[in-house]
């Protein structure tokens, strides 16, 4: 540990020296070059620039020049003020040139267990979180920002990005937004599209790089993929009640048991069944809470007059005689 912060604190001031140095009227086609083969030996290196930077922006910088340095104050003073002008056009250009690395990548795959979230927050700044048995793949560069959702279901709180459009890819089609909140979730033959906040375009499957949009959704609004190709218009919910999950919440207003209980096996290793067709269909209007399944099916059963009864990790539902 002592090592490696070692080398950290010595990759934090080679970076301010260089953050100098390349402001320099001195600097040469060798220094750059030299710079660039410094940037790119490690990741240390990378996140040490990016550090140097944020010291310059809250004034630090200098003060570690000088401690580091025996050149006197007055010249590295000198350079520090050349340095200001151009410091942030310094740093996008740096990450702009860094191949298949920097701020602006990111490639990664990530997964959660049944019952299981997770929130991660990608290198552009936006939020992802997945919801129970979710799994999915980031690819995010400086000419693109894609998430592959292989399975399951995720909210994304996208970063405002212009220049890059964020697009959700599922195996039925694209949801792409510039800037917003929304959840998009897989299912076996279809795709659901929950927003939140802002607007979101839903297309078809990119077999190129164009993108077509077939229908637009905006807050506390919903559709599939496949209604939205078909020329169906979205449906209007309460988008905060729909993604209560983020809480570890389900929130139901008059569905069918049989929806309930279908939504419910989602978050439990432990299997809910209705086998009678006329329970199957009785409306239910409730809270759940999703930490323990014990306390679920409590609830559950004592709220609307149930009965279980249990074979292994199976559980049906009786109405009380």
């Amino acid at each position: 540990m002592i090592r490696f912060k070692t080398r950290t604190k010595r990759a934090q001031d080679q970076a301010i020296m260089w953050l100098v140095k390349l402001e320099s009227s001195t600097l040469t086609e060798a220094d750059e070059h030299a710079f660039f083969q410094w940037l790119d030996a490690s990741e240390v290196h990378q996140a040490a620039y990016v550090k140097a930077e944020n010291l310059w922006q809250r004034g630090e910088a200098l003060e570690r020049i000088t401690r580091n340095s025996e050149a006197p104050q007055s010249e590295w003073h000198m350079l520090w003020l050349g340095l200001t002008a151009a410091c942030a056009c310094l740093l996008v250009g740096v990450f702009y040139f860094l191949p298949g690395g920097g701020e602006f990548t990111e490639a990664a795959q990530y997964s959660t267990a049944v019952g299981e979230q997770h929130e991660h927050q990608l290198v552009d700044g936006s939020v992802l979180t997945l919801n129970t048995a979710t799994r999915l793949q980031v690819d995010i560069s400086a000419e693109q920002r894609i998430v592959t959702l292989e399975a399951g279901e995720a909210f994304f709180d996208i970063k405002h990005d212009p220049a890059r459009p964020f697009d959700v890819v599922t195996a039925h089609g694209v949801t792409r937004v510039m800037g917003t909140r929304f959840s998009v979730r897989a299912l076996d033959n279809d795709t659901v599209v929950t927003v939140l906040k802002g607007r979101v375009a839903l297309g078809a499957k990119k077999m190129n790089r164009v993108f077509s949009t077939t229908q637009e959704l905006q807050a506390n609004e919903q559709l599939s993929l496949g209604a939205a190709q078909s020329g169906e218009k979205p449906a209007s919910i309460d988008a905060t009640n729909a993604l209560a999950w983020r809480t570890r919440q389900l929130i139901f207003k008059g569905q069918p048991l049989h929806r309930v209980v279908a939504e419910l096996n989602r978050y439990f290793p432990e299997t809910l069944i209705v086998a009678d067709p006329l329970l199957a269909n009785k409306t239910i209007t409730a809270v759940f809470q999703l930490n323990q399944f014990g306390a679920t099916l409590t609830t559950l059963t004592a709220s609307f007059g149930l009965t279980v009864e249990q074979v292994g990790d199976q559980y049906t539902l009786l109405e009380i005689p």
